[in-house]
């Protein structure tokens, strides 16, 4: 939340789903391999901001949805491909 002396200004984001982890194969300067670690958030993300300006209110929102698709990568089976809208 801010408070300047124009307006007041509240914002949010949340998110409703599951993460799914990516493991992906990192070679380093040396050429020595090592698995890397990654998560994604699948599911719904609420950004919302209310700003107030005198008399009025102003209402802001996003929402974006992401999804694992049914089909294989080409690059590797087991990468998912992960759709994403808003």
């Amino acid at each position: 939340m801010t408070l300047t002396e124009e307006c007041l200004v509240l914002s949010s984001v949340e998110s409703v789903g599951s993460d799914i982890d990516l493991t992906a194969l990192v070679t380093r300067e040396s050429n020595e391999r090592q698995e890397q670690m990654t998560y994604l958030d699948i599911g719904l993300t609420f950004d919302a901001t209310m700003s107030e300006f005198g008399n009025g209110v102003s209402l802001s929102s996003k929402i974006e949805q992401s999804s694992v698709a049914e089909e294989k990568s080409g690059i590797g089976p087991q990468d998912p491909i992960v759709r994403s809208s808003s």
